[in-house]
């Protein structure tokens, strides 16, 4: 998460500098400059959501990643009554294997053996808050730049704090999906559909599960390393494709391809202008041009090593 964190200004700088977009390193620097304030929002939700998880783990289960979800039998019910009526009748077998799955389920839930994972879901709540104010931030420019106003600081934290407010439900978690969508990002747990091929492949193959032990997160490793493939090498991912090497007037000329691009991400297109539109696929494509090139500035110091060697 830290190293996601971390990347997510750099990458967006880093595609602005590529682009020499003068107004992208402004917007970036309002958005990512205000540590402090970003701070004081991410630190205490963390802690809200590490309490909840420990409380209850099914109350912040959208906030928790997917392979540390419990899994929930749906039949329990079922099998409870069949495993009373066997037990009617003498046989008490079933009714002490349900017993059995029912204390290992609270044993699952009990917050001591769940401190790790219920740290992973503070941890991945303080990344969710932290880009949540990050991206109110950009709407908030955004809102500005259509009123025709000036971006200070000022009104940008005014305009900011009240979006961020927006972004959370009546339990006080995160709901907003462009920033559920990002903060999945970084925390390798995208639901995407090499991860649920994966999935399909375990309950076809249970026997594969010892060597697929957390596979949203193993996908997710392969799709982040596609991110970075390095240029003019293409993806298998078809948006970061057309993020990389389509200009903003493309874009411009096919809004329908824009609009997928924003969607897929969790953007509520039906709520954009054309001003937050533009805008928010330029902050996509500066920080996919950004990962590519680094990289290929990766990929060039390695094979420039390698020959060095030989």
């Amino acid at each position: 998460n830290l190293g996601g964190i971390v990347s997510e200004p750099v990458s967006y700088f880093g595609g602005a500098l590529l682009r020499k977009d003068m107004k992208s390193l402004q917007r970036g620097w309002m958005a990512y400059s205000a540590i402090f304030d970003t701070q004081k929002k991410a630190l205490p939700y963390a802690g809200q959501v590490f309490m909840k998880a420990s409380q209850n783990p099914n109350a912040v289960k959208g906030q928790s990643r997917l392979d540390l979800v419990i899994k929930q039998e749906s039949k329990i019910d079922q099998y409870r009554y069949i495993a009373e009526q066997e037990s009617e009748q003498g046989r008490h077998g079933f009714k002490f294997l349900v017993k059995q799955y029912e204390e290992m389920q609270a044993m699952a839930a009990d917050p001591v053996f769940r401190l790790v994972p219920n740290l992973f879901t503070g941890f991945d709540a303080w990344t969710g808050a932290t880009l949540a104010n990050s991206k109110a931030r950009f709407r908030a420019m955004d809102e500005l730049e259509t009123l025709g106003e000036v971006a200070t600081p000022a009104r940008v934290k005014e305009l900011a704090d009240v979006e961020y407010n927006s972004m959370f439900g009546a339990d006080g978690i995160i709901t907003d999906k462009a920033v559920k969508y990002s903060n999945a990002d970084i925390a390798l747990n995208l639901d995407t559909g090499l991860s649920k091929q994966v999935d399909g492949l375990l309950q076809t193959l249970p026997g594969l599960t010892p060597f697929l032990t957390f596979p949203t997160t193993m996908m997710n490793i392969v799709r982040v390393a596609d991110d970075y493939v390095p240029a003019p090498l293409k993806s298998f991912q078809k948006d970061i494709n057309d993020l990389s090497y389509t200009s903003v007037q493309t874009f411009m000329e096919n809004p329908e391809s824009m609009e997928r691009i924003l969607a897929s991400r969790g953007h509520k297109i039906e709520q954009m202008d054309e001003v937050a539109k533009i805008n928010t696929l330029v902050d996509l494509k500066n920080r996919t041009l950004g990962r590519k090139a680094v990289g290929t500035f990766v990929t060039s110091i390695v094979i420039g090593t390698v020959v060095k060697d030989k």
